[in-house]
């Protein structure tokens, strides 16, 4: 009773004292920045970056589907990373849940929505192509890089959202540094998983985990983004738009690593040759 009472006094303080959004305001906002209609969305997300949102996530989630319309397909990361990590070695679709956000994780148990089966780095997905872009995600030799959901965006010039997020949570940069073929990115042996898809079918499978403790500087390259043309920011309510073309940041972030393979460290002085050491 007690706990329900404070939930109740804190959405009215929060209806009192932030920006109100509304389904069709947020649909129109992202629409103004850029979202493509029928094209694929994935969406990195703070949900309470928004403000005061009535209907809460199920409204936000219908405003994304709206502004990439009824042949669009919307995304969003179901990432659990943190829970392997701790020593879970079992991936089942159907009920762990991620460890990105309330957003993500309402859209993940929304009916409708199918999930790609890779055990630290899985994608939630609902719309046309929801199916495809999501499929044989364990088949994948790395978490992000070619032959998973986060590739086949970039390829397909898909569109990444940050809504209310920064760029610290672009896994499509973890894309680009697996398809430039860095060493560092992974532990140096695979692990076995225990996989069980949405049918109940399982399997096992055996994976290399990111290595941990890598510090990037990706929020940081977001006015280098876009300057080049790369992003386009906007606002909706109290939260901060970024929009990246998929296409685009791919070329962008293959010039930059070719140029530079360190341009996305945070800490400089941890040089090639000490990662690769690290990961092998």
């Amino acid at each position: 009773m007690l706990r329900s009472v404070k939930k109740r006094i804190k959405l009215l303080i929060r209806a009192l004292t932030r920006p109100w959004v509304t389904r069709r305001s947020l649909a129109r906002s992202l629409r103004a920045a850029g979202v493509r209609e029928g094209g694929a969305l994935l969406v990195h997300s703070s949900l309470s970056s928004l403000g005061f949102v009535p209907g809460g996530a199920a409204a936000v989630i219908a405003a994304l589907h709206d502004a990439v319309g009824p042949r669009g397909t919307l995304l969003m990361p179901a990432h659990t990373w943190e829970w392997m990590n701790k020593g879970c070695r079992v991936f089942d679709a159907r009920t762990l849940p991620g460890c990105v956000g309330a957003l993500a994780e309402a859209f993940r148990l929304m009916p409708g929505t199918v999930r790609s089966l890779h055990p630290t780095h899985s994608v939630c997905a609902a719309g046309p192509d929801a199916v495809r872009l999501t499929a044989g995600h364990e088949q994948a030799l790395t978490p992000c890089g070619a032959g998973t959901p986060y590739a086949r965006l970039l390829e397909e010039d898909g569109q990444i959202l940050f809504l209310g997020a920064s760029l610290d949570s672009n896994t499509a940069f973890h894309t680009m540094e697996s398809l430039c073929g860095f060493p560092h990115l992974l532990r140096p042996g695979a692990e076995s998983f225990e996989i069980i898809a949405q049918d109940g079918t399982r399997q096992a499978r055996a994976f290399r985990q990111h290595l941990e403790g890598i510090a990037r500087r990706y929020a940081g390259t977001e006015q280098e983004l876009v300057d080049a043309g790369v992003a386009r920011t906007a606002t909706a309510g109290g939260a901060k738009l970024i929009l990246l073309g998929g296409a685009a940041l791919a070329a962008w972030t293959r010039r930059l690593l070719e140029n530079d393979p360190l341009a996305l460290m945070a800490d400089r002085h941890q040089d090639m040759a000490a990662l690769t050491a690290k990961s092998s």
